[in-house]
């Protein structure tokens, strides 16, 4: 399947400032051509069967080359990265506005974004917060005027140890609240599914004696074990449509204030499961408007804004599962 235009549309990736990736000398691989009378999800089921995708996933480059991080390695921005080996490139890293305890306005956040034809969808990649970083992640929310977050992780592992600091309310009202410095979290309301909660939350910035508001989605996945990929591939794609669906309604909200929100998409590291939702959101995207996806190039282009999405193998054969069980539910309707 070949990434190219059809009825008019055409798909790129490029930071929301519109910097081109494609000078990048990443090779950018693509998928091998199929027969034109096989379906789509046949297609992508023969190349699970036979192997090609361990090849495939194994020649993308997993970072863009000679890339930046002097930011990310400044000495006082060490300790805000989880992982000292997961960092955003310097170009298209979230720029904070400066502070006392911030100078440099750094998160370990990334802009993505991808467009098809004059439909566009932007991102944020993001590791999970910690507690030294909970008043920048809301700080990001706060200025990039994002109405959703995805929270693909729980906030400890099966041993304990921390994957996320908690850094929303786990009850309704103003007593259960959290602050982060000028950031002040209320949660209006939640509703849980078999795989996904969904919650409505408050926040409210205060500057001297102003103190303004926004609606901010939380949509958290719960059904991603510590390890592997999730096992129940319809209700994944469940979330997706719920994910879909809350950011038209946030986009809704936010229409006066920007058309370019980005969705915050976060796991522990912001790498592994973030890109597996970023990469399966712009494709079934994609599908939605008649574009046949290039899995390996669309990963590379996604890479070239954060390193190593998609993480592991597992997770690259669970995006084409995806993939399948959409094409064949369209078939049905």
């Amino acid at each position: 399947m070949m990434l190219a235009a059809m009825n008019g549309l055409t798909l790129t990736l490029s930071r929301p400032d519109s910097l081109s990736m494609q000078g990048t000398d990443a090779p950018v691989p693509e998928c091998p051509p199929s027969p034109r009378d096989q379906r789509p999800d046949s297609v992508l089921e023969s190349r699970l069967e036979d192997g090609q995708v361990f090849l495939e996933f194994e020649n993308i480059a997993k970072r863009k080359p000679n890339a930046d991080f002097s930011t990310a390695l400044l000495l006082e921005n060490i300790p805000r990265n989880r992982f000292s080996d997961v960092l955003p490139y310097e170009e298209n890293r979230v720029r904070l506005t400066p502070s006392a305890d911030n100078r440099t306005g750094y998160i370990n956040a990334s802009h993505v974004s991808a467009s098809v034809g004059d439909s566009q969808r932007f991102y944020i990649a993001a590791q999970g917060p910690m507690q030294t970083t909970a008043k920048s992640f809301w700080q990001m929310v706060w200025e990039n005027h994002v109405g959703v977050v995805v929270m693909l992780t729980d906030t400890e592992d099966d041993q304990g140890h921390e994957k996320c600091y908690q850094y929303w309310p786990q009850a309704n009202g103003e007593e259960a609240a959290l602050s982060f410095g000028e950031y002040r979290v209320v949660r209006k309301s939640a509703v849980s599914s078999a795989v996904a909660v969904t919650t409505c939350l408050v926040l409210s910035r205060t500057q001297g004696v102003s103190c303004t508001h926004r609606n901010v989605w939380h949509l958290r996945y719960t059904d991603w074990p510590d390890h592997g990929t999730p096992g129940d591939v319809q209700g994944f794609l469940g979330f997706m449509e719920e994910v879909d669906s809350v950011r038209r309604l946030a986009l809704n909200d936010q229409r006066l204030r920007t058309r370019n929100a980005p969705t915050v998409v976060h796991c522990t590291a912001g790498v592994g499961r973030s890109g597996v939702v970023i990469l399966c959101d712009i494709l079934l995207f994609c599908l939605d408007h008649n574009v046949p996806v290039d899995l390996p190039r669309v990963l590379t282009l996604v890479r070239m804004q954060r390193m190593l999405s998609v993480q592991t193998l597992a997770q690259y054969k669970f995006v084409h599962q995806v993939l399948i069980r959409y094409l064949r539910n369209s078939r049905l309707i």
